[in-house]
C-alpha cells in the first residue's frame, strides 16, 4: 500500500501528496483554536469559514474570522508544499476576493511545510509613473521555526509538523510520539501519526539517518494504520476523486476538440458559401452591366439617326436582357433605310 501512495506520475499530483494536502487542512480544521496562535501570534479563532471564492479555478485553503490583537480580521491561510511561481499573484487574487466579500481587513499567509528557498512574497506591478500596485503577504518556513520551543510549550497538535522544524532531533520526536499517543485516542492517534509520518518523510531538515530511527519507532503502529478503515475509506476517496477528475479532464479536452472541429468545419462551410455568394453576385452584377451598356448602345444609335423613335427604343429595349440580341437589333438600326424600318426593328425584336 506505501509503495503506491509512494508512486509519482509526472506532471500530475500524486496520490500521497493529496492525502498528505488533505492530512494538512485537516490537521489545521480540526485544531485550528490551538494551531492559528502559534501560526500567528495574537491571533484568537472566532469562526472557520467555508467559502466559495467566486472566480473558477480560484479557491482558498483555509479561511478564518479571527481577532488578531483585540481587532476582528479575515485570515487566510494557503498551505504550499512546493515554490510556485504564481503564488504571488494567487495570494493577491485571493485577497481581493475575501476583502470584497468582507469588507474587513485580510491578513494573508502562506505556510510552507518544507520550502527552504522561496520568492520574496510580494505583488508588485510598475507603470510609466511607478509603482501602481504594490501587495505583501506573510510567510511562515517550518524549517526556520524552532522545535524546541514548539515542544517546551506543548501545543500537541503542532507536533504533527515538528519533523520540518528547525533544530529538531530524534529525541525530540519520540518524546512527541508518546506525547501524542498519550493524548489522542483512536482514531484521532492513527490520523496524527500518520500525518507526522508524512512530515517525518519529507522533511529537509533530519538526516536520512534519523528518519530511519523515527520510522523504527512508527513501525510499531503499522498495524494500527493498516487496520484504520476510516484511514482505507480516505484513501479510496482520494483515489476515486483523482479517477473522476482525470475523466472529466479527458471528456473535456475530448469535447473542447470535437466542438473545435465542428466550429473550424461550419466555419469552413460558412465560409465556402459566402465566397461562392460573392462571385455569383459580381458575376451577375457584371453581366447586368454588360447588358445595360448594350441597351445604352441600342439607344445611342436611334438618338442619332431617328430621334422620333427614341421614347419607344427606351420602353423596348428594358425588355430586352439577351446580349446577342441587343447587338444584332444595334446592327438593324444602323442599316435601317428609313424610320419605319428602324419601328419594325424594334417591334420585331421586343416582341
Amino acid at each position: 500500500m506505501v509503495s503506491f501512495l509512494q508512486t509519482k506520475v509526472e506532471g500530475r499530483v500524486t496520490v500521497m501528496e493529496q492525502l498528505y494536502d488533505r492530512a494538512l487542512k485537516a490537521l489545521m480544521e480540526d485544531h485550528a483554536a490551538e494551531m492559528l496562535p502559534e501560526l500567528l501570534p495574537g491571533a484568537e479563532l472566532v469562526s472557520v469559514e467555508n467559502i466559495e471564492l467566486n472566480r473558477p479555478n480560484l479557491r482558498a485553503d483555509l479561511v478564518y474570522f479571527i481577532r488578531y490583537q483585540g481587532e476582528p480580521r479575515i485570515l487566510n491561510v494557503e498551505l504550499q508544499t512546493d515554490n510556485d511561481s504564481d503564488m504571488n499573484y494567487r495570494m493577491l487574487q485571493y485577497h481581493i476576493e475575501l476583502y470584497g466579500r468582507y469588507r474587513m481587513p485580510i491578513i494573508s499567509m502562506v505556510v510552507y511545510p518544507f520550502e527552504k528557498n522561496i520568492r520574496e512574497p510580494v505583488f508588485q506591478e510598475e507603470s510609466g509613473t511607478g509603482t501602481s500596485l504594490f501587495f505583501r503577504h506573510q510567510t511562515l518556513q517550518l524549517c526556520l521555526v524552532e522545535a524546541e520551543q514548539c515542544l517546551r510549550k506543548g501545543v500537541i497538535s503542532m507536533y504533527t509538523l515538528l519533523p520540518a522544524m528547525k533544530g529538531v532531533t530524534v529525541a525530540m520526536l519520540l518524546q512527541a510520539i508518546t506525547e501524542i499517543e498519550k493524548r489522542y485516542p483512536q482514531p484521532h492517534l492513527t490520523r496524527h501519526l500518520l500525518r507526522f509520518r508524512t512530515i517525518l518523510r519529507r522533511s529537509i531538515t533530519l538526516s536520512h539517518q534519523d528518519k530511519q530511527i523515527v520510522e523504527g519507532k512508527l513501525k510499531s503502529y503499522d498495524s494500527l494504520l493498516a487496520g484504520d478503515s476510516e484511514l482505507q475509506k480516505e484513501i479510496q476517496e482520494v483515489i476515486q476523486e483523482r479517477v473522476q477528475r482525470e475523466v472529466q479532464e479527458v471528456i473535456q479536452e475530448r469535447v473542447q476538440r470535437e466542438v473545435q472541429e465542428v466550429i473550424q468545419e461550419r466555419v469552413q462551410r460558412e465560409v465556402q458559401e459566402r465566397v461562392q455568394r460573392e462571385i455569383q453576385e459580381r458575376v451577375q452584377r457584371e453581366i447586368q452591366e454588360r447588358i445595360e451598356e448594350r441597351q445604352q448602345a441600342v439607344l445611342d444609335v436611334v438618338e442619332v439617326r431617328f430621334p422620333a423613335l427614341l421614347e419607344m427604343a427606351r420602353e423596348q429595349v428594358a425588355h430586352l436582357d439577351d446580349r446577342n440580341e441587343l447587338r444584332r437589333l444595334a446592327k438593324q438600326i444602323i442599316l435601317a433605310p428609313d424610320e419605319t424600318t428602324a419601328r419594325w426593328a424594334l417591334s420585331t425584336f421586343a416582341a
